[in-house]
This record gives structure tokens, C-alpha cells and sequence, in this order.
């Protein structure tokens, strides 16, 4: 062998050798994959397989090597014939799916083909690589189903559903937003500017501001303009979401038009029954003044210290004024009491003083009668009782007495010893609040006693 034949022989072998390196760093390659490696000469015989591959066929390299992809794939061996054909005479990638049977189970793979030379013999082969896709598969069907649920949701819905751009364009709307505001679809308004819904621009602005601030509102209620011009009333639920990097509103609404009409009638009703009641109270007050002129004012006088009792106490609004009214027909059953007895100066007899007692129960009686949106009959019935047991009708103790009535029997006590009478000149005001405050948690409510002595000492008049 000459020298040149050596040198060649000797290149030749080194690239041999370098060849079936780079072909042993390959395998090792291709056994670290999760994917299933394939590689076929021309006549689609496999002449490499990885360790996934070998898997997949549950056999040996030495049964595999060597046989034809029809034999590999006795029922998808049709369907690889023509895709390793085409991917023979192209020189692109080729991808396409196949189900194939896996022991007892029929699993999804994503195939990519590749033709390439072999190095020597410049024979055309054919790389494959398969990647098992079934559960991407079945994930991919749950969510096309789940979508698909959505947008019926979406577009059944009976509440407006709608979705816009925090800068304020109507991304996306259901049938029912559309209807709410007066357009026949949703095509008519979506990707328009959502400003023109809106009564008060600034409507807009204070809802911005608060979804900004909380990320979400809920039961918001606020007027929309529709399509004719007239105003229909809804209630929102939103929430701030973010989407592709932008900001964008995301809720629903329904119509309350009828629900806000009803309201506005229904407070209307109830100022018309408070006028009502008012009224009927006023009639009462005049009724008592006129049968004992000799007293005329003291309920109003009584309804003035129990309401500012009742401040004193930073009791709620509403029982604040059940006090008051209380306190203008406590009397109201002295209308049963002779005018004789009611004016009669000096003591009464024992006869005459349990008459003068029934006016409480004879009060309770002509207010039942009345449908009172309060409990006004309780407490005329027992601004008498004392917590001891000693007061009338019933000798009620304690909690056994309405709390309203424990300041109103505080404030008739004041005003009657702070007043002059036909039979008796006054004890006058400093004597009055001495005796509440002697008999402080014995006959009459310590808390309440304690309100009215604040209340005096802090220049409350009666007059």
C-alpha cells in the first residue's frame, strides 16, 4: 500500500470513527427523550429505535431492527405508508396524528418526519419523532366543552352579561344587555364607546374611581341612559380583570326600574302614614288639652324632655320617635276621668285616686284600636310601672317594663313636679331632679336617670 492509498485509508477510518461517535451520542440523545424516536430506510424498514420506541412495542432491539412499518403497525401501517412516501420526495417537515393501540388502550401521537442521505451510501432515510398528545387531547376537548358552556351561558343569560375596555369601548355583550338598554342585538352596540349609557358622565367617572379602588362592586346601583333616551335603573356586579396585559371590566346587570318605582311609591306611602299619624297624635293632644285645660301642654312639654332624653342616649332615630309620639298621648285616657276629679285642689280620696289610676289601661285601650307602626299602646300602658314593683296598673318590675317607657316615666315625674297645678304650687325643677336622682335604680332607670341629669345640667330647658 503506498503512501497516498495509506493517507486516504486512514482519513477514511477517522471519519468512520467520528461517524459512529456522533451516531453514539445520538442514541444517548435520543434514550433521554420522553418522545419515541424512529428512524426508516427507503423501503420502510426500521433501522433505529430509542428506549421510549422500545417501550411502545414492548419488544427487543434485536425483533425490531429490520422490520417494515406495516408489520410495526399492522392497523395505522396505511396510514404511515403514504405520509413516509410523501415525506420521502419533500424536504420540508412533515406532522401529522395517529391513534395507536398501546396495550389495551388507543393512545393519540403528534408524528413529525424528516428525510435526510445517509453519509455513505447516500440512500434517503426517513427520522421520526413521536409524541403522545392524548391527554393534551382529552384537555383540549374538556375545554372546547367548557367553552362551549360558557358562551351558552354567556348568550341564555337573563341578566345583561358584557364585558369593555377600562378606557370605556364595549368589547363584548349578550342579548339580554343589549334589550335592557333598547338595542335590538348586540352587533349594534359593541366596539361603540360605552359613554353614551351613561345619564352623568360622571356616573361613570365614580364607578371607574370605586371598581379601581376595590377591584370589584357589587349590587351597584346606578341610572343608564338607553338607546329611545329614556333611563332605565340597574344593578351591577363587576370586577376588574386583566387580559392580554390590559385592564378590562368584566359583569353583569339587570333592569330594577320596577323595583326603584316601587320603592318611591312605598317611601311615599309611608310619609303619607306618618302625616296620617301625625295627624291622628295632634287630635289626641288637643282632645286632652281641651278636657283639662288646667294641664294644656304638659304632654308636649313631656314629649320634649323624653325626646331629648332619648338624644342624650344616642338612641337609633326611629326609637327616638316613638318616644316623642308616646310622650303626646301618655294622658290620653284621662278623657274617661271626670273633670271634677282632674281639677280638684287638695288630696283626692282613695275612690278618686284609683279612678286618676285607670287612665293608663283606659290610654292602652283606645291605642290598640289604632294600627300604630310602633308599640305607642305598650308604652302608655306602663309610664306608671316602677322598677320596684310600686307603680300601676300591672306593679311591673325591672326589664318587665319597656325601656321607652322607663324614660318616659322619668320625663311625665319632671315635667309634673317642674309645673304648677290648680291644687299644688310647684316643687320647681331643682326638686324634681333630686327625687329621680334619690330614687335612681330604685323606681326609675339608672341610665335613663343619669341622661337627665346631664341633659339639665348642660342647660336644657323645658320651656
Amino acid at each position: 500500500m503506498d503512501q497516498i492509498t495509506k493517507n486516504s485509508f486512514n482519513i477514511k477510518s477517522s471519519k468512520i470513527r467520528n461517524i459512529n461517535k456522533k451516531q453514539s451520542v445520538l442514541q444517548k440523545i435520543a434514550d433521554l427523550s420522553d418522545d419515541i424516536s424512529l428512524q426508516f430506510d427507503k423501503n420502510f424498514n426500521l433501522i433505529f429505535i430509542n428506549k421510549k420506541g422500545l417501550k411502545l412495542f414492548g419488544s427487543s432491539l434485536k425483533k425490531l431492527i429490520g422490520r417494515n412499518v406495516l408489520e410495526l403497525f399492522p392497523e395505522e401501517g396505511g396510514i404511515f405508508i403514504t405520509n413516509l412516501k410523501r415525506c420521502l420526495n419533500s424536504e420540508e417537515t412533515l406532522v401529522f396524528e395517529v391513534e395507536i393501540m398501546v396495550g389495551n388502550e388507543k393512545r393519540t401521537f403528534e408524528v413529525r418526519l424528516v428525510s435526510f442521505r445517509d453519509f455513505f451510501s447516500r440512500e434517503k432515510s426517513i427520522y421520526g419523532v413521536f409524541k403522545d398528545i392524548s391527554e393534551i387531547k382529552i384537555a383540549k376537548k374538556s375545554i372546547d366543552k367548557f367553552s362551549s358552556r360558557y358562551r351558552l351561558l354567556f348568550e341564555k343569560n337573563l341578566a345583561g352579561v358584557f364585558r369593555a375596555s377600562l378606557s370605556g369601548i364595549l368589547l363584548e355583550c349578550n342579548n339580554a344587555f343589549a334589550e335592557i338598554l333598547g338595542y335590538s342585538s348586540p352587533g349594534e352596540i359593541v366596539g361603540t364607546p360605552v359613554f353614551k349609557f351613561y345619564k352623568d358622565i360622571e356616573d361613570r367617572k365614580k364607578l371607574i374611581d370605586s371598581l379601581t379602588e376595590q377591584g370589584f362592586l357589587k349590587n351597584y346601583e346606578i341610572c343608564l341612559k338607553k338607546k329611545d333616551g329614556s333611563y332605565v335603573w340597574v344593578l351591577e356586579n363587576l370586577s376588574l380583570i386583566e387580559e392580554f396585559g390590559q385592564n378590562m371590566i368584566e359583569g353583569t346587570l339587570i333592569d330594577i326600574t320596577e323595583k326603584k318605582i316601587i320603592e318611591k311609591h312605598l317611601r311615599e306611602s309611608i310619609v303619607r302614614l306618618q302625616k296620617i299619624t301625625d295627624g291622628i297624635i295632634e287630635a289626641m293632644v288637643k282632645t286632652i288639652e281641651v278636657k283639662d285645660p288646667h294641664t294644656a301642654s304638659h304632654e308636649r312639654r313631656v314629649g320634649k324632655i323624653a325626646k331629648a332624653i332619648a338624644k342624650e342616649m344616642s338612641l337609633e332615630e326611629e326609637k327616638i320617635e316613638i318616644i316623642y309620639q308616646s310622650s303626646l298621648v301618655h294622658d290620653i285616657g284621662k278623657v274617661y276621668v271626670p273633670l271634677e276629679i282632674l281639677t280638684k285642689p287638695g288630696n283626692l280620696t282613695e275612690i278618686e285616686y284609683k279612678i286618676i289610676k285607670l287612665h293608663s289601661d283606659m290610654g292602652y285601650k283606645i291605642l290598640e284600636k289604632i294600627d300604630f307602626p310602633c308599640q305607642i299602646s305598650k308604652i302608655v300602658l306602663q309610664h306608671h310601672e316602677r322598677l320596684d314593683g310600686s307603680g300601676y296598673p300591672f306593679g311591673l318590675k325591672n326589664d318587665e317594663i319597656c325601656f321607652e317607657a322607663r324614660v318616659l316615666a322619668v320625663a311625665d315625674v319632671v315635667e309634673a313636679m317642674a309645673s304648677h297645678r290648680p291644687y299644688r304650687i310647684t316643687p320647681g325643677l331643682e326638686y324634681a331632679l333630686k327625687e329621680i336622682e334619690k330614687y335612681s335604680g330604685k323606681l326609675f332607670d339608672q341610665e335613663v336617670v343619669k341622661a337627665t341629669l346631664k341633659l339639665f345640667k348642660g342647660g336644657f330647658s323645658i320651656d
